[in-house]
């Protein structure tokens, strides 16, 4: 089998696409590497310090990587070790963070090659049922359709009404909270990581469930308060043990 297929990136807004249901494959976290490799160069800031990338990188730390695919660290490093080996990226570690480059992106990202891919390397192929062998050009016609409709269905940020809309459905009343989303992906260039954000819905959803989990941590019943009367009571007490322990030792002797 040859040939290639489009795989839009809004599948990285898709619940399906995510550690939290079950660890990453190999197979997947290659991919997650290939959707958010910069098509274009691009920069970002880590600790005030200016990280530049050019088409094809992308710049994550090892513990990013760790928490997105549900893998330890160590996995993570004998994985990447495994992509440099055979050729697919090249690493250049960094104090801020490790820069991924993909070898061979503009190869197969490059727009001005999508016909002599489908024309070239796609092998006909018989569909079921058909009976007969498919032109090559049924399917850069049917690609061309899927693109120019893709094209139309283009990111449009969403109002604060919107916002708050759709997070009240979602349980959540405080709008504060729509706010303080809009307010963050706003500054960001409606951002995520380095890739362009595809569905707000899903991001909104995403942010909504960090706040509850937050607001669950503060709970009276989940904050441990310590009183400080309680505890010099127990300091006094601890010294008043090893003084008497201290007394005990002398006898002895």
């Amino acid at each position: 089998m040859s040939g290639w297929i489009r795989l839009d990136r809004a599948i990285l807004d898709n619940p399906i696409w995510s550690s939290k249901a079950e660890p990453f494959t190999k197979a997947q976290a290659w991919i997650d590497i290939l959707l958010n490799a910069n098509y274009k160069p691009n920069f970002f800031f880590v600790r005030g310090i200016k990280i530049s990338l050019e088409r094809g990188q992308l710049g994550w730390s090892q513990l990013t990587m760790a928490g997105r695919w549900g893998w330890s660290p160590k996995k993570v490093k004998r994985f990447l070790k495994t992509l440099e080996e055979e050729q697919m990226v090249t690493l250049q570690a960094t104090q801020q963070t490790t820069i991924i480059t993909v070898c061979n992106y503009s190869k197969y990202q490059d727009l001005d090659s999508e016909a002599t891919q489908q024309t070239t390397e796609q092998r006909p192929s018989r569909r079921p049922n058909s009976g007969r062998v498919d032109d090559p050009t049924d399917d850069l016609q049917l690609n061309n359709i899927t693109s120019k409709t893709s094209n139309k269905r283009g990111f449009t940020p969403p109002t604060l009404s919107e916002v708050h809309s759709y997070l009240s459905e979602k349980g959540c009343k405080d709008q504060k909270v729509g706010a303080a989303f809009l307010n963050y992906f706003e500054s960001v260039g409606w951002m995520r990581g380095n890739t362009k954000m595809r569905d707000w819905k899903a991001a909104a959803r995403n942010w909504w469930d960090k706040e509850k989990q937050i607001q669950v941590e503060r709970r009276p019943e989940n904050v441990v308060e310590i009183d400080p009367r309680k505890a010099r009571a127990k300091e006094k007490i601890s010294a008043e043990l090893a003084e008497l322990m201290r007394g005990i030792g002398d006898v002895d002797r």
